[in-house]
């Protein structure tokens, strides 16, 4: 069901931003030497585009059917 994918999909979009906030605390570092703050920040971005997507799709599908998405 396309409706769960929409919950699935902000529910994971503000769990996203969560870590991006948190993990903005700590530091970056960079590729040659990451520090703390280097892994959780580049998996909250993954995590993010990978729930847009998501909720992209779902979105979508649920425009071609006629539906209301959020209903």
């Amino acid at each position: 069901m396309r409706r769960r994918d929409v919950i699935s999909g902000i529910a994971l979009l503000a769990l996203a931003l969560a870590i991006l906030f948190e993990a903005g605390r700590l530091p970056f570092g960079g590729l040659s030497s990451p520090r703390p703050g280097f892994f959780p920040l580049i998996l909250a971005i993954i995590l993010a585009i990978f729930s847009l997507v998501l909720l992209g799709q779902a979105i979508e599908e649920e425009r071609e059917k006629g539906a209301s998405p959020f209903l």
